[in-house]
């Protein structure tokens, strides 16, 4: 399946990622985080595995917001490892290369790191598989830009 809104449409490079339907975890119908626990554990159910690229101020705000959303959902932040960002309040994981982030297996991610890093970082993402919302500016080129839109999920 080709990265599509929610209409079936190719979005243009020039919308907001996240108004397209991309990032499918904000949708309103799945925000609830009603998950119940699982049968017999007494353990809640995490319902999905979010990772959040990047770790300033707009990450940060991701992160808390969609702790608020999804309080069962695990959430892995990809930083830096010479990063001063400190704690993470809300991180249930944070890693160091984005290897470590896509053998965690997010169904989700959220791309808030520098804007030249974007294309390359969601590149990596959506060849995992990953459903992505990728903030704005969506890069400081369009250098992989259509290579991205068409890549194919697996």
């Amino acid at each position: 399946m080709c990265i599509r809104d929610r209409a079936g449409h190719r979005p243009s490079v020039g919308l907001r990622k996240g108004k397209c339907g991309l990032f499918r975890g904000y949708s309103r119908s799945s925000v609830s985080g009603d998950r119940q626990p699982s049968q017999g554990t007494g353990k809640v159910a995490i319902d999905s595995t979010s990772l959040i690229v990047g770790s300033g101020s707009i990450a940060r705000r991701h992160l808390a917001n969609l702790r608020m959303l999804r309080p069962k959902s695990r959430i892995i932040v990809l930083r830096r490892p010479q990063s001063d960002s400190g704690e993470l309040p809300g991180a249930d994981q944070v890693v160091d290369t984005l290897d470590d982030a896509i053998r965690e297996r997010p169904e989700t991610a959220i791309v808030a790191n520098p804007s030249p890093f974007h294309i390359p970082v969601a590149q990596v993402l959506a060849e995992a598989g990953c459903h992505l919302l990728v903030e704005k500016p969506f890069s400081d080129r369009m250098d992989g830009s259509d290579a991205l839109i068409d890549t194919r999920c697996v």
